[in-house]
């Protein structure tokens, strides 16, 4: 009698330990897919707000007549001179700072110009990263006619 209850009971325990087991395995497997659910969510988030923020400024070299009109358009959004480059620094909700240090996104400006015989045409990429990887990049070409002669037509 004292062995059928010790062969019920060491019984009970090996399926107590399996069914302990099989739900731990489930709950790390659960856990990765939530992990992973989140990490594609955030990059999508993150490519959504770079796209809008790099439109935004390819809007603005439309609306510009030289390439300093476009650059000062820049720096009266919060943009900051980096050399010939303007950067835009974001914190982690996307929200404009005037701090490097305090950033986790970052847009860079960078124009080039080539002269021609009847203006000028500025390359402009615009590029967006992370603390990690480049998120978005654009370019645009802005033909300004004119600016040779300097006048702003």
């Amino acid at each position: 009698m004292k062995n059928s209850r010790i062969s019920h009971l060491r019984a009970f325990l090996v399926e107590l330990m399996s069914v302990v087991l099989f739900f731990s395995v489930a709950l790390a497997l659960m856990s990765r897919v939530f992990a992973a659910a989140h990490n594609l969510r955030q990059k999508a988030s993150d490519l959504t707000e770079a796209v809008a923020k790099v439109q935004t400024l390819a809007e603005y070299a439309k609306a510009s007549y030289s390439k300093e009109d476009y650059k000062q358009s820049l720096i009266a959004l919060g943009g900051i001179e980096v050399g010939e480059n303007i950067h835009f620094y974001y914190d982690e909700k996307w929200q404009l700072q005037s701090w490097k240090e305090e950033s986790c996104y970052v847009v860079e400006v960078l124009t080039q110009i080539e002269s021609l015989k009847s203006g000028e045409c500025i390359r402009i990429n615009i590029a967006t990263k992370n603390k990690e990887e480049s998120i978005y990049n654009l370019q645009v070409k802005k033909y300004y006619t004119g600016i040779v002669r300097g006048d702003k037509t």
